[in-house]
């Protein structure tokens, strides 16, 4: 169950942007079941791990994510070569490695998906 203020949404339009910031990853993870419109994502933060990144790799229609400061690490990330749209990625203060992150890029390339930006 979400409980009330757990969620800060950000801009005019919150159905298709969502801010989450230092909170437990299972009412996240719930809410963000079916919302495949949001196209922006910050989990700043957050207690996602390689394990639930999968419930975001679910949101093919997102173009921006934030995984600063979340337990992410290589495994999880080529997860995420699953969304197609993905322009923008965070990921500072993670697990994530050089080689890491070429194995994401070998595999987007795969896809014959763009490889996003990446900001630290």
């Amino acid at each position: 169950m979400i409980k009330p203020g757990i969620f800060k949404t950000f801009t005019s339009d919150p159905n298709r942007r969502l801010t989450v910031i230092g909170t437990s990853v299972g009412a996240t993870l719930e809410y963000l079941r079916g919302k495949d419109h949001l196209v922006y994502l910050e989990l700043t933060g957050t207690r996602v791990t390689d394990e639930t990144i999968g419930a975001v790799a679910a949101l093919k229609g997102l173009e921006s994510l934030s995984l600063s400061n979340t337990r992410i690490t290589d495994k999880g990330l080529v997860k995420l070569a699953e969304l197609p749209r993905l322009q923008s990625l965070w990921l500072r203060g993670t697990a994530v490695t050089q080689d890491g992150f070429g194995r994401y890029k070998d595999l987007l390339v795969q896809n014959g998906h763009n490889i996003p930006w990446i900001g630290n």
